[in-house]
């Protein structure tokens, strides 16, 4: 993707945001998209239920029914193992150059 802009950002709470100028086969299919995820702590703030919401804005009534089926099948698959990814990643110590886990 050429451009992705953020829309509206709450610290640990929401995040919007627009993504155009895909490349690939997207471009032939898609003008640009809309995306949004929310954070709500549950648990006593131990965990946090993460949704989100995307749209795709065809490029022609004929790209539609193809996007539809690309953005809600292997979009939702792409968008878990990102979210499964950042949960590795906010899960795992921080640790100094060479040194033992940093306590944050």
């Amino acid at each position: 993707m050429a451009e992705e802009r953020l829309k509206h950002y709450h610290p640990a709470q929401y995040f919007s945001y627009t993504v155009s100028g895909f490349t690939g086969a997207l471009r032939w299919l898609t003008t640009g998209a809309n995306g949004a995820w929310w954070f709500d702590p549950q648990a006593g703030g131990t965990q946090t239920t993460v949704r989100w919401r995307h749209a795709f804005h065809p490029r022609s009534k004929w790209a539609a029914p193809v996007l539809w089926l690309l953005a809600n099948v292997l979009w939702r698959g792409y968008m878990r193992k990102a979210l499964r990814l950042a949960k590795m990643q906010i899960e795992t110590p921080l640790r100094a150059p060479g040194g033992p886990a940093i306590s944050a």
